[in-house]
């Protein structure tokens, strides 16, 4: 998937387009999304140019490697190959709110790493890291109510400022959220008290520092 990342240039589209930095590979698969802000059908301003035309123009030009998603008020197309969005939005630029995929040689690099979270925030607003937690790989047979506790004890005991993704005392699956120094410091006993629910743990890049 590297070698088929290309970086948006903002010479390649035109002034009106906003171009901003992806979050993901979309779907695992889709580099790059074209925003189209227009209300839809059946709604009473539906702009049929921003809809009708371009699909005809995707489907014209054999773009078949795509993906969409649609609201009341916006469409957005996934695509595979930068070489297809500069070619739709040189068509459909009136149309086009925004461009978003990677836009530095690192921001592709961090796309395809396992090492790092990219958002546009925090979690809520101030934790940089997050232990994915899951039971889902142990045996059916191991006390999952006694490991829950023992996690949680250790992390209110331990941890000075944390959240997690919910309170259930009967989960099978959980998000832990605090600081990546927090964790750091005291990762070797989280790897002895319940390393082996760790399913991934990753620190958050702000997409403003790209």
């Amino acid at each position: 998937m590297n070698s088929q990342l290309k970086v948006l240039t903002r010479k390649d589209f035109d002034s009106s387009i906003n171009i901003r930095p992806s979050d993901r590979v979309y779907f695992n698969e889709y580099p790059y999304r074209i925003d189209i802000e227009a209300p839809q059908h059946p709604h009473p301003m539906h702009d049929p140019i921003a809809h009708y035309e371009i699909t005809d123009i995707m489907r014209s030009s054999n773009m078949f490697w795509r993906r969409e998603r649609r609201s009341a008020f916006k469409r957005s197309i996934y695509l595979g190959d930068i070489e297809d969005v500069k070619w739709l939005c040189n068509w459909a630029g009136e149309q086009v709110t925004r461009v978003v995929g990677p836009i530095s040689k690192n921001h592709v690099s961090m796309l395809t790493s396992q090492n790092c979270i990219l958002r546009s925030a925090l979690f809520y607003g101030k934790y940089n890291y997050r232990l994915e937690l899951s039971f889902f790989q142990l045996p059916f047979t191991a006390n999952r109510s006694t490991k829950i506790n023992e996690i949680m004890d250790f992390v209110s005991n331990n941890f000075e400022d944390y959240r997690w993704s919910h309170n259930h005392l009967k989960w099978y699956y959980n998000f832990l959220y605090c600081s990546e120094k927090e964790y750091n410091a005291l990762q070797g006993f989280i790897n002895i008290s319940f390393g082996n629910c760790i399913r991934d743990h990753r620190t958050v890049y702000l997409l403003s520092h790209l």
